[in-house]
């Protein structure tokens, strides 16, 4: 076996006799070291953006649709990058209003989605709060 070991994570590949491969993923550090080894990775900006997505779900008051659509767009563009899924067909109006969202995004980088999504959910703390 090929042993790679990080601080809360070691992962074994094992290869059997018929040349299949065996992953085993063994997690040795609680979920709250997981996520302090995992922070101490990600860029500031990184940073902020996760905290802003965890924020927005616990806002006093829900965004309006242009907003939850602003921000839907903004996600996508940050996780997964330019839209790469068909339009939904015409019966599937929030599949096709998330997917018009997303795709207005096209283009633009993860690094000005990340930021655009932080200053509007600042925005909708400022103006409803937490």
């Amino acid at each position: 076996c090929r042993v790679i070991s990080e601080a809360c994570l070691q992962l074994r590949v094992c290869s059997c006799e018929f040349s299949r491969k065996h992953v085993f993923i063994v997690f040795r550090c609680t979920l709250r070291q997981w996520d302090a080894d995992i922070s101490a990775l990600l860029t500031p900006q990184e940073e902020a953006f996760q905290k802003a997505a965890e924020e927005v779900k616990v806002l006093k008051n829900k965004p309006s649709d242009s907003e939850l659509g602003e921000l839907y767009g903004l996600y996508k563009q940050v996780t997964v990058g330019d839209v790469n899924t068909d339009r939904p067909g015409m019966f599937d109006f929030t599949g096709k209003a998330k997917w018009d969202a997303w795709n207005a995004k096209k283009g633009v980088s993860k690094e000005d989605a990340m930021a655009a999504y932080v200053a509007l959910v600042e925005k909708l703390k400022a103006k409803d709060g937490v």
